[in-house]
């Protein structure tokens, strides 16, 4: 009991003579304040977004990965690679209709991209 005493004691103290210890050396200086939290902003989150939605397609996580290229056709509905990745995984969740749909929108935009004309060859009739 004395020892657990002793020991809760030398906690106090050192608790206490470190805090006012702190607060001597930093007596007289100026002390910066603490940064200011600001939102990341709209490109930040997008990119961050789409970092997400890459890891999900090479995962095989097409349910959120889907939810989540959705949410980012809400805010640009012309963006040409965000739709190729709806197709794509909707592809990958044997959803062919929406698959279709959505690569078929963006081999009219562009008639070259091989990778949409392979996909789109796959799709069951």
């Amino acid at each position: 009991m004395k020892k657990i005493m002793i020991i809760l004691l030398l906690l106090l103290v050192c608790g206490v003579g470190g805090f006012f210890g702190v607060r001597f050396l930093l007596k007289g200086k100026e002390v910066p304040p603490p940064p200011v939290w600001m939102p990341p902003s709209q490109a930040a989150m997008e990119g961050e977004l789409r970092r997400k939605g890459e890891v999900m397609y090479k995962r095989q996580y097409y349910a959120p990965m889907i939810a989540l290229y959705h949410r980012l056709l809400l805010k640009n509905p012309q963006d040409l690679e965000i739709k190729k990745k709806l197709g794509l995984a909707y592809f990958g969740a044997e959803n062919w209709k929406a698959s279709r749909q959505f690569l078929e929108e963006v081999q009219k935009e562009k008639p070259n991209d091989v990778e949409v004309k392979d996909y789109l060859q796959k799709i069951p009739q």
